[in-house]
């Protein structure tokens, strides 16, 4: 599984990536020439209609669910409204076919805010909903549904909360034994094989040196500290279908505060070996294609093996795109992208969106026409175990079948 923060889909506050843009030392890249196939476009199987302003969310390959603000629907029709507040997010359970809608109610002045959580299965509501108080100016917490618990990630106390699904505390836990508060901290969780994992950030100094913690969480739902890395700030992090973890993230120089981003692998299968090299610059995404490690930049992709880290090779997309979202296709990745992002009143605007597929084996793009038109939302799915692939623009939702 891989977590890339998006400020848009997490609470944690948004972080910034540095501006500057740092040489790489004795590493060497090999930039491959590509092929990129001008296509016309690519056709649709099926086109429909979501709410104006709703967030599309395929469950799977029949059931098609959008939420807005204040509603969840499914084909067109209400199955679940909000009172007060407005819907947060939308999770599904990993093992089920429950999904949780979480709603956030702010109050006046600095009074405590309250996060609604409400299950949903058979497309109807199965528990009464309940709540947890967020005291203000803290920040909301990060959420993650494993086991049947469901864990609130406070990121500026380095803590994290447990509680059943129907709303039962189980406890507070910390993962380190000191880690001063501070907004700017981040904790990122991930689920490999069945197994949950925190990166902590034990404290804010942008100099800081072997500041951020892998820990994985034991079946006390105590946290047990695996490795330490030479990083400050973690912004992504990926597990391999091998074991081995990818952190990108930013690192102190020499002690100084000007942030510096590397990239981190360490093998989970006992290996002490931590491989970190330094990046030209943050990628705006990373994701394992099988065993290979992909860095999405603007122009470019750039791919790490393993097992061969100091000899990156990268395929040039030809021209600078806006990369918006990411799938997988068989031995393939699939990038979603603009042309332009023009901001506009309360939101932004993603303009010419095309659909590039880089085929890592053969080390080629293939560029493919969506649309000429500006959208506010703009979206791929690609639900688990199944072969359909869904864009979002606005409010309509075009399906493909892409593994052919």
């Amino acid at each position: 599984m891989s977590y890339n923060h998006d400020p848009s889909k997490s609470e944690i506050p948004p972080v910034k990536y540095p501006t500057k843009s740092y040489m790489p030392n004795t590493f060497i890249f090999l930039i491959l020439s590509t092929f990129i196939y001008s296509q016309n476009g690519i056709f649709p199987e099926q086109s429909f209609s979501i709410q104006e302003s709703s967030i599309f969310l395929p469950i799977n390959h029949s059931i098609k669910l959008s939420y807005d603000h204040t509603t969840l629907y499914k084909d067109g029709d209400a199955i679940y409204n909000v009172a007060t507040g407005r819907i947060s997010r939308v999770i599904p359970s990993p093992d089920s076919d429950e999904l949780f809608v979480i709603s956030a109610i702010f109050q006046k002045g600095k009074e405590p805010a309250t996060l609604n959580f409400q299950a949903i299965s058979g497309m109807e509501k199965t528990e009464p909903s309940w709540q947890i108080k967020v005291p203000y100016d803290i920040g909301f917490p990060d959420i993650v549904i494993h086991d049947e618990r469901v864990f609130f990630l406070w990121s500026g106390s380095q803590t994290y909360s447990v509680f059943t699904l129907n709303g039962k505390m189980v406890g507070q836990y910390s993962l380190f034994d000191e880690s001063p508060w501070n907004m700017e901290k981040v904790i990122l969780g991930l689920v490999h094989n069945d197994q949950l994992f925190f990166l902590g950030m034990q404290n804010a100094m942008l100099n800081s040196r072997r500041n951020i913690t892998l820990f994985q969480l034991e079946p006390s739902l105590e946290s047990n500290p695996l490795a330490t890395f030479d990083l400050v700030q973690p912004y992504f992090a990926s597990f391999s279908p091998d074991n081995i973890l990818a952190v990108v993230g930013s690192g102190s120089l020499n002690g100084s505060v000007d942030p510096v981003p590397y990239l981190t692998l360490y093998d989970l299968n006992g290996s002490e070996n931590v491989i970190t090299t330094p990046l030209e610059k943050m990628p705006r995404k990373i994701r394992w294609i099988h065993n290979q490690l992909t860095l999405v930049y603007k122009d470019r992709v750039t791919i790490y093996d393993p097992t061969d880290p100091e000899n990156p090779v990268s395929i040039n997309y030809g021209r600078e795109i806006h990369p918006i979202d990411y799938a997988e296709v068989e031995n393939s990745l699939l990038i979603l992208a603009a042309k332009s992002v023009l901001p506009s009143p309360k939101t932004i605007k993603y303009g010419t969106i095309s659909l590039m597929r880089l085929d890592l084996p053969k080390k080629t793009v293939s560029t493919y026409h969506v649309s000429s038109g500006s959208f506010n939302k703009v979206k791929l799915s690609h639900p688990d175990h199944s072969n359909a692939y869904f864009i979002q623009l606005d409010d309509i939702v075009n399906q493909y079948n892409l593994e052919q």
